[in-house]
Protein backbone atom coordinates (compact mmCIF):
# COMPACT_ATOMS: atom_id res chain seq x y z
CA UNK A 1 0.00 0.00 0.00
CA UNK A 2 1.29 3.05 -0.92
CA UNK A 3 1.80 5.29 2.57
CA UNK A 4 2.05 9.06 2.79
CA UNK A 5 2.58 11.12 6.24
CA UNK A 6 1.97 15.29 6.01
CA UNK A 7 4.55 17.50 7.38
CA UNK A 8 4.08 21.38 7.96
CA UNK A 9 3.35 24.23 9.75
CA UNK A 10 1.44 25.33 13.29
CA UNK A 11 -1.75 27.20 12.65
CA UNK A 12 0.05 30.64 13.01
CA UNK A 13 2.00 30.09 9.92
CA UNK A 14 -1.01 28.74 7.61
CA UNK A 15 -3.07 31.59 5.62
CA UNK A 16 -6.76 30.25 7.65
CA UNK A 17 -4.84 30.71 10.50
CA UNK A 18 -6.26 29.15 13.87
CA UNK A 19 -9.52 29.02 12.43
CA UNK A 20 -9.87 25.42 11.02
CA UNK A 21 -13.01 26.22 9.09
CA UNK A 22 -11.94 29.26 7.34
CA UNK A 23 -11.96 29.60 3.32
CA UNK A 24 -8.42 29.34 3.45
CA UNK A 25 -8.20 26.08 5.54
CA UNK A 26 -10.52 24.29 3.30
CA UNK A 27 -8.92 25.41 0.58
CA UNK A 28 -5.90 23.68 1.77
CA UNK A 29 -7.57 20.71 2.85
CA UNK A 30 -8.93 20.68 -1.22
CA UNK A 31 -5.28 20.83 -2.24
CA UNK A 32 -4.29 17.91 -0.37
CA UNK A 33 -7.69 16.01 -1.33
CA UNK A 34 -6.57 16.79 -4.95
CA UNK A 35 -3.47 15.94 -4.68
CA UNK A 36 -4.78 12.18 -2.67
CA UNK A 37 -7.25 11.35 -5.14
CA UNK A 38 -5.46 12.79 -8.41
CA UNK A 39 -2.01 11.95 -8.21
CA UNK A 40 -1.63 8.78 -5.52
CA UNK A 41 -5.39 7.11 -5.11
CA UNK A 42 -6.43 6.73 -8.86
CA UNK A 43 -3.09 5.58 -9.90
CA UNK A 44 -2.48 2.69 -6.22
CA UNK A 45 -5.68 1.94 -5.46
CA UNK A 46 -5.12 2.21 -1.71
CA UNK A 47 -3.60 4.45 0.42
CA UNK A 48 -2.06 4.65 4.42
CA UNK A 49 -2.06 8.42 5.78
CA UNK A 50 0.19 9.49 8.36
CA UNK A 51 -1.05 12.61 10.36
CA UNK A 52 1.41 13.57 13.58
CA UNK A 53 -1.79 15.40 15.19
CA UNK A 54 -0.25 18.47 15.75
CA UNK A 55 -2.30 21.50 15.54
CA UNK A 56 -2.27 23.00 12.05
CA UNK A 57 -1.29 20.98 8.71
CA UNK A 58 -1.04 17.53 10.86
CA UNK A 59 -5.02 18.29 11.45
CA UNK A 60 -5.95 19.67 8.18
CA UNK A 61 -4.24 16.66 6.45
CA UNK A 62 -6.55 14.20 8.72
CA UNK A 63 -9.50 16.15 7.88
CA UNK A 64 -8.45 15.91 4.35
CA UNK A 65 -8.24 11.75 4.44
CA UNK A 66 -11.05 11.35 6.45
CA UNK A 67 -13.44 13.58 4.04
CA UNK A 68 -12.09 11.62 1.31
CA UNK A 69 -12.80 7.96 2.92
CA UNK A 70 -16.51 9.03 4.00
CA UNK A 71 -17.26 10.76 0.57
CA UNK A 72 -16.26 8.44 -1.82
CA UNK A 73 -15.58 5.27 0.82
CA UNK A 74 -12.32 4.90 -0.38
CA UNK A 75 -9.68 2.27 0.43
CA UNK A 76 -7.81 4.65 2.74
CA UNK A 77 -6.38 3.84 5.93
CA UNK A 78 -5.26 6.72 8.33
CA UNK A 79 -3.11 6.76 11.49
CA UNK A 80 -2.10 8.93 14.13
CA UNK A 81 1.34 9.46 14.87
CA UNK A 82 1.21 11.01 18.12
CA UNK A 83 4.27 12.08 19.63
CA UNK A 84 3.86 12.02 23.58
CA UNK A 85 1.16 11.37 25.92
CA UNK A 86 -0.91 14.05 26.30
CA UNK A 87 0.03 16.38 23.44
CA UNK A 88 -2.92 18.31 23.27
CA UNK A 89 -2.95 19.16 27.02
CA UNK A 90 -1.87 22.19 27.25
CA UNK A 91 -4.14 23.16 24.22
CA UNK A 92 -7.25 25.34 24.64
CA UNK A 93 -10.32 23.35 25.15
CA UNK A 94 -12.09 23.33 21.20
CA UNK A 95 -8.25 22.44 19.98
CA UNK A 96 -8.21 19.71 22.54
CA UNK A 97 -12.34 18.49 21.63
CA UNK A 98 -11.12 18.59 17.70
CA UNK A 99 -7.90 16.81 18.35
CA UNK A 100 -10.00 13.87 20.49
CA UNK A 101 -12.79 13.70 17.78
CA UNK A 102 -10.01 13.03 15.12
CA UNK A 103 -8.24 10.51 17.27
CA UNK A 104 -11.73 8.35 17.53
CA UNK A 105 -12.12 8.44 13.70
CA UNK A 106 -8.55 7.00 13.24
CA UNK A 107 -8.09 3.15 12.12
CA UNK A 108 -5.05 3.09 14.10
CA UNK A 109 -3.18 5.31 16.88
CA UNK A 110 0.51 4.56 17.38
CA UNK A 111 2.68 6.63 20.24
CA UNK A 112 6.23 7.23 19.47
CA UNK A 113 6.64 7.50 22.93
CA UNK A 114 4.76 6.33 25.91
CA UNK A 115 5.46 9.32 28.36
CA UNK A 116 4.62 12.90 28.14
CA UNK A 117 6.51 15.45 26.60
CA UNK A 118 10.19 15.65 26.03
CA UNK A 119 12.57 17.67 24.04
CA UNK A 120 12.99 15.31 20.77
CA UNK A 121 9.58 13.49 21.00
CA UNK A 122 8.16 15.53 18.12
CA UNK A 123 11.48 14.92 16.30
CA UNK A 124 10.82 11.05 17.03
CA UNK A 125 7.36 11.22 15.40
CA UNK A 126 8.22 13.15 12.46
CA UNK A 127 11.71 10.24 11.93
CA UNK A 128 8.95 7.58 12.68
CA UNK A 129 6.27 9.23 9.87
CA UNK A 130 9.12 9.36 7.05
CA UNK A 131 10.52 6.32 7.47
CA UNK A 132 6.96 4.64 7.16
CA UNK A 133 6.38 6.57 3.83
CA UNK A 134 6.60 6.52 0.76
CA UNK A 135 5.76 10.25 0.10
CA UNK A 136 5.74 13.49 2.45
CA UNK A 137 3.08 16.22 1.79
CA UNK A 138 4.58 19.04 3.08
CA UNK A 139 3.27 22.75 3.75
CA UNK A 140 6.54 24.59 4.07
CA UNK A 141 7.72 28.16 3.80
CA UNK A 142 11.08 27.91 4.29
CA UNK A 143 11.06 28.81 8.12
CA UNK A 144 13.47 27.14 10.59
CA UNK A 145 11.77 25.15 12.88
CA UNK A 146 10.55 21.58 12.96
CA UNK A 147 9.13 21.28 9.70
CA UNK A 148 12.10 22.37 7.87
CA UNK A 149 14.05 19.61 10.33
CA UNK A 150 11.57 16.50 8.99
CA UNK A 151 12.09 17.77 4.93
CA UNK A 152 15.57 17.69 5.68
CA UNK A 153 15.58 14.28 7.33
CA UNK A 154 12.98 13.15 4.56
CA UNK A 155 15.71 14.40 1.93
CA UNK A 156 18.26 12.20 3.74
CA UNK A 157 16.07 9.53 3.78
CA UNK A 158 15.31 10.17 -0.49
CA UNK A 159 11.63 10.37 0.21
CA UNK A 160 9.55 12.32 -2.37
CA UNK A 161 8.09 15.68 -1.51
CA UNK A 162 5.41 17.69 -2.47
CA UNK A 163 5.32 21.43 -0.93
CA UNK A 164 1.45 22.45 -1.17
CA UNK A 165 3.27 25.81 -0.26
CA UNK A 166 4.97 26.00 -3.41
CA UNK A 167 1.61 25.41 -5.27
CA UNK A 168 -0.37 28.31 -3.68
Amino acid sequence: MFTICATGHRPDKLPGGYDIYSAENANLIKKMQEILLISYYNIHGALHCITGMALGIDQLFAIACIGLKQMYNLNITIEAAVPCIGQESKWPASSQALYNSLLETMDSVYYVTQAPYTAGCMELRNEYMVDNSDLVLAYFNGSKGGTKNCIDYAKEQDKEIINIYMLN
